[in-house]
């Protein structure tokens, strides 16, 4: 259940939104206001998880007012509700999650809502493995030694001719006696994602995503020359966690 609160200058508005937010069973709108001052306050106090946000409003600009939500140290996510499409630019500029045209319609609003549950649920599976991640500790084959490393180092995993895998890190490469397979189960639940049959990649080491043939998309690796492709059995998962 999210906990959203809705902010609107206008009464109809405000109460067709929530109506509507209602129906999904997935939102618990827990405050309205007419204006971003006191929503802002509210934002401080309370927490919620998502913020509806008009853009035109008497007193109050919603893009500043998302200015100004971004700058929380744990900000919510923002949904703009607007009856105008030229701020979209603009309102995906500041990180909004979605961009939603009045008149509403329920079908729309069920799928923004759906998306962030769907996210929503993702992080709370990514993160808490992610922080123990950087506690972690892998050992991998160097000649006739083990050597340590941390699995933040690592750019990609790819599955090689010769070996098994070849684990490419920051410092240098390693050939692996375990299978990608076995690397991905390894790895299973942190911030690394299966993006081709043939690589496993860090996510957080993405430096540029490059369109390429049919659609999908070449990664570029920081402290790293080789480009990814990014395969379309994965490309629909990749997109849903980068956002495209």
């Amino acid at each position: 259940m999210l906990k959203a609160i809705v902010v609107d200058d206008e009464y109809p508005a405000r109460k067709e939104l929530r109506y509507i937010l209602q129906l999904t069973r997935q939102v618990d709108v827990v405050a309205e206001f007419e204006g971003g001052e006191e929503a802002l306050a509210f934002i401080d106090k309370e927490c919620p998880d998502v913020v509806f946000l008009d853009i035109r409003m008497q007193g109050s600009d919603g893009l500043r007012v998302a200015e100004l939500i971004n700058a929380r140290a744990k900000p919510p996510r923002i949904v703009f509700t607007t009856g105008f499409s030229e701020y979209a630019a603009r309102a995906f500029e500041l990180n909004a999650e979605n961009y939603v045209m009045k008149p509403y319609a329920p079908e729309r609003l069920q799928a923004v809502v759906q998306r962030l549950l769907d996210d929503t649920a993702e992080k709370a599976m990514l993160l808490p493995h992610k922080v123990a991640a950087s506690f972690k500790r892998l050992t991998v084959w160097n000649q006739d030694r083990m050597v340590v490393i941390n699995p933040d180092d690592i750019l990609f995993i790819k599955a090689d001719g010769i070996h098994l895998a070849v684990i490419v890190t920051k410092q240098a490469n390693f050939a692996s006696r375990q299978s990608l397979r076995e690397w991905e189960d390894r790895l299973g639940g942190t911030h690394f994602m299966r993006v081709h049959k043939s690589f496993l990649v860090n996510m957080d080491q993405i430096s540029e995503i490059s369109p390429w043939f049919n659609s999908t998309y070449l990664l570029s690796i920081n402290h790293s020359t080789e480009t990814i492709p990014v395969g379309r059995k994965y490309l629909k998962d990749f997109c849903r966690i980068m956002k495209i």
